[in-house]
This record gives C-alpha cells, structure tokens and sequence, in this order.
C-alpha cells in the first residue's frame, strides 16, 4: 500500500488529516482499513505519519494490534501516556533496534515485539504487570534484559529462541514463570531466580547449552518437568527447601559433574527426588546434613 493509496483511504478525514492528527479517530481509521482491504494496513498508515515526524502514539492510551507490524523504523520510543501495548504491535519489525518502553505501560501484548531480529537491548519498567506469551520471540540479537520490579508474570514462550541473550536481571515480584519462557536461549549463563517466584514452568529453559550457573529463590514450590533438561553446562544449582515437586526430566541430559546446593536435610531431599527427573545426569547434592552423590545408569 502506497502514500497514494492511504491518501486516498482517507479521503473522509482529509480536512482533519492536513490538520493535526489528535483530532482523527484512530480506533474508527483502523477497522474502516481492515475492512476495506482484508489485511491489516494500520501499520502502513503509521509510518505514513512517523516519516513525516508526526507521532500517533503521543494521542492515543494503548498502541493497537499491529501498529507497526512488519515496518521498517529502526527506533521508537514509547510515550509514558501508553498504557498497553496490543498484540503484534511490533511483530516482524527486522530493522528495529532500540526500543524504550514508557513508564507508563502496564501489559505488553502477545507477540508484540516477536521476530524483532535486530533488537539488542530491552529495558522493562516496573509499571509493566505482564508479559504476554510470545511476547518477544526468537528476537535473537537480544543480549541483554531486564524485568522491572512490577512485572507478575512472564507469559509462554516470552523470549523463547533469543539465542544472543546472555544477561537477564528478573524484577522481585515475578510470581510465575512460564511455559517455554526462555526456551533454548543458548547463550545466556547465569540466572538468579527472585524469591517472589513460585512456579519454574514446564521447559522453561530448556536447551539452554551455555547455562552454568542456577540460583532458585527461597519461595518457589514446583520446578516443572524438563525445565533444565539439556543444559550441558551446568555445574552449580542451588534449590531451597519450599521446593515440593521437581518434575520429570526436569534436569536430564545435563552436566556430569552437576553440584546441588540444597538448603534441607538428606531426608528432604528423598522426598522430592525421583530419578525421572535427573535422567542421564551424574550429580551431588549438598544437604545440611551431608552430601548425596548420585550416577547414572
């Protein structure tokens, strides 16, 4: 779609179009083009206005599905007047780079920045409660994240495949982190898990061949079933007692020399070990009361 086409698109707005675009009704703007065309052209109507230096984003509470989906900007920044920010907003924009998400944000939507492949750095502020699913997914020049203090859930899949990331600081209030949440995020080495946590989904980060190092906070109950399988590297995980359940194949496949730091007694431990969940895996766990050495068969 060219300038020609939404020009013409427009041409029911052309007074308040050459005026200021305050004045449009953007909600009305976006489902007269979805209809007219059976394509979502909202994000071609966008770059019209941010090529021309005039910002929509600065009028409007959320940024809609698709704002600027499959565009070519290469940095935007996010107003504090945004609240949410809609699915796929920033689906498939290869040439962004930098992206500096308001203050004001408080939900960011599935698959919103999913396929950003030039993306390296996201900073998300502590107004933000959610991470949707997907949300940014396979964003593979991403190497460096931090989840701000307000955020309670990171959704499925949130940064599955971002195999550049190598840094991740996890905000204090984070309550569940979810299926397939960093799923093989093959570069990433460490990570501290918030004693907010309660719940380490199923396949969380799974496949993550560069991890080395695991801390579990002091709250968390259940670590889901092939939740660290495959993690050749790791060497060093500590798990506090809270943990109930660990599940199947939750640490397969890993390090041959695996060392546990568990903060409860060799009679704990039996507890909550089965061998389904370490399969294929030699390890040593440190108890209160001594050590329990494990080898695979």
């Amino acid at each position: 779609m060219d300038n020609n086409e939404i020009l013409e698109f427009l041409k029911d707005y052309k007074e308040l179009f050459q005026d200021r675009p305050e004045r449009l009704d953007w909600d009305e703007i976006y489902n007269l083009a979805s209809a007219r065309f059976r394509i979502d052209v909202f994000c071609k109507f966008t770059e019209f206005w941010l090529n021309r230096n005039i910002h929509p984003e600065k009028y409007l509470d959320e940024l809609p599905r698709n704002f600027c989906i499959e565009s070519t900007i290469k940095t935007f920044i996010i107003p504090d007047n945004i609240t949410i920010i809609r699915e796929k907003a920033f689906k498939n924009c290869s040439e962004l780079t930098d992206i500096t998400i308001g203050n004001g944000v408080t939900s960011i939507g599935e698959q919103s920045f999913g396929g950003c492949k030039s993306l390296e750095s996201v900073t998300i502020p502590d107004s933000v409660i959610s991470i949707g699913n997907y949300a940014f997914y396979n964003c593979d020049s991403l190497t460096s994240l931090t989840i701000g203090n307000g955020v309670e859930t990171i959704g499925d899949s949130a940064f599955e495949g971002c195999t550049g990331l190598t840094s991740i600081v996890i905000g204090n209030n984070v309550a569940s982190i979810d299926y397939r949440a960093f799923f093989s995020c093959k570069n990433l080495t460490s990570i501290t898990i918030p004693d907010s946590v309660l719940k380490i989904g199923n396949h969380v980060f799974n496949g993550c061949t560069s991890l080395t190092n695991v801390i579990i906070g002091n709250n968390v109950q259940s670590i889901g079933g092939v939740a660290f399988r495959g993690c050749k590297s790791l060497t060093s995980v500590t798990i506090p007692d809270s943990v109930t359940n660990i599940g199947d194949y939750a640490f397969a496949d890993c390090e041959d020399k695996l060392v546990i730091d568990y903060n409860g007694t060799k009679e704990d431990w039996k507890k909550i070990y089965t061998s389904k969940a370490f399969e294929n895996t030699d390890f040593t766990v440190n108890c209160t009361d001594g050590k329990i050495v494990k080898k695979k068969r």
